[in-house]
């Protein structure tokens, strides 16, 4: 994803709060899952921006 910095923090703090919720929960069921996430900057460069579609009337 292409945000600025901020709302990359701002992401990765939501994504934490989330999995730290799921961990409190009481355990059941029988299966155990795993869960992994990474939030890093890339040297991949940012694709154009999107040209607008063709309508018919063009």
């Amino acid at each position: 994803m292409r945000i600025p910095r901020e709302q990359a923090r701002e992401f990765w703090t939501r994504v934490l709060e989330l999995a730290n919720d799921y961990a409190q929960l009481p355990r059941g069921g029988e299966v155990v899952y795993g869960f992994v996430a990474g939030l890093y900057p890339t040297d991949h460069p940012a694709l154009p921006e999107a040209e607008p579609a063709a309508t018919d009337a063009d």
